[in-house]
């Protein structure tokens, strides 16, 4: 009975550790962001929103996924050499991306209709890296149960983002001033998580071998061949709608949508990536030795819903006042697009630690259709919402109702198979 609390007891410390670091990480790009709505237009927003696009979609496979792949063996050198395995891949297509940019820089630009992107695009090479190295590191030392410096590491990131913005705003450089604070802000957080793992764990370097290496990208190969493609469609409904919208609407209209959405998925992902990644491994854990994890999917959803539920029907009836008040009245359409998205961030704030559940029970090839099949209703909707309406916060509705509907069915799937059939 003891030792059935301890990991119950340990969960919550863990969590606690992680959601203490983010809740200040995402505090803080909160809090500026009445200084950043007031420094940046709508457009320059828009601006940034297209390039966060294109490299979140080549960020999202930086690593071919093996870096999820490090929590798994059970050998510490054999997690090694999956992080310097998500390490190669990482260099190999920050190179590949330098190269496309480089030489069809003026192709990208006439088919994304933005000239103001042109000059941007030979950085997205340079995020893409950082963003892998970062994510290789940020599971390694989760594995080593490192949680106060994954936690320092996201609280200076952001503060080193925000001072950053910030700086380039009040300096005029508002053109560009979020990517570069970006930059600099993933530069100083790759740094942080890479030197603990040369400092502390240097001493495992003779156990990289090219023949465990690839032994291993053998045996992890469902990560590159299914759940990177699965990743990179999840991701692509939102940047291809942010691309889309950029596109059929105006850069000022994306601009809107971009920030109104990033001010919904904070607050959600305040608690939602830190419960993630610890239940992640507790689930991992679980399942070796009972193979069901239904009753552990049940609770985490119960807690969720409590969680989520008054605070997001609460905010569907002051979503725009708020943002008027609090971000200026030109972010009023910002709002109006907040509510409608509401009922959706409230499912996908639920569904977003369950994601991790096929990859538990090895059911990534079902889990890769019901992305598949997610991603489709997603960006069909916002085709739907212009060719017929022609209007985005129709779009917003209509998609809060259907993947409302979508999440239901998933969310019992999900519990299906947390006892190890689908």
């Amino acid at each position: 009975m003891i030792n059935r609390l301890k990991p119950k007891s340990e969960f919550s410390r863990n969590v606690l550790t992680l959601m203490t670091g983010t809740t200040i990480a995402q505090a803080i790009p909160i809090a500026i962001s009445p200084i950043l709505t007031r420094l940046y237009s709508p457009s320059e927003f828009g601006i940034f929103a297209l390039y966060m696009s294109i490299a979140s979609l080549l960020s999202v496979i930086a690593t071919g996924r093996y870096e999820l792949a490090i929590m798994l063996p059970k050998k510490k050198t054999d997690a090694l050499n999956i992080v310097i395995l998500s390490l190669v891949i990482t260099i190999t297509i920050s190179i590949f991306a330098f190269l496309i940019v480089f030489f069809f820089n003026e192709e990208i630009t006439i088919l994304l209709e933005n000239k103001n992107i042109s000059n941007w695009l030979y950085f997205i090479p340079i995020t893409v890296l950082f963003t892998g190295i970062y994510q290789s590191f940020n599971y390694w030392n989760s594995k080593q149960k490192q949680y106060k410096l994954i936690a320092t590491t996201k609280v200076i990131q952001s503060t080193t983002t925000g001072t950053s913005n910030l700086s380039f705003g009040f300096a005029g450089y508002t053109f560009g001033g979020m990517i570069l604070g970006g930059l600099f802000g993933q530069a100083i957080s790759s740094f942080m998580l890479s030197r603990n793992f040369f400092k502390n764990d240097k001493n495992l370097f003779q156990k990289i071998s090219k023949t465990r290496i690839i032994a291993l990208a053998k045996k992890y190969k469902k990560f590159p061949l299914i759940n990177s493609l699965h990743a990179f469609i999840n991701i692509l409904k939102e940047n291809a709608v942010n691309i889309f919208i950029g596109i059929k609407y105006s850069q000022t209209t994306l601009g809107y949508y971009f920030f109104m959405l990033r001010m919904m998925k904070l607050p959600a992902g305040l608690l939602g990536s830190s419960i993630a990644q610890v239940f992640y491994r507790e689930a991992t854990e679980r399942y070796i030795k009972d193979k069901n994890i239904q009753s552990l999917i049940l609770k985490l959803v119960i807690k969720l819903v409590l969680i989520s539920l008054g605070p997001i029907f609460l905010f569907y009836f002051i979503a725009e006042e708020l943002f008027s008040i609090i971000f200026g009245e030109e972010w009023r359409i910002a709002g109006s697009y907040a509510k409608a998205i509401s009922p959706y961030i409230f499912f996908h704030f639920i569904a977003s630690p369950l994601g991790m559940i096929p990859l538990v029970v090895n059911m990534q090839e079902k889990a890769f259709f019901w992305g598949f099949f997610e991603s489709v209703l997603f960006m069909s909707v916002f085709g739907y919402g212009y060719f017929i309406y022609g209007d985005l916060l129709v779009s917003i509705y209509i998609l809060s109702l259907i993947m409302g509907l979508y999440f239901i069915i998933y969310f019992s799937w999900i519990y299906k198979i947390g006892k190890g059939n689908g």
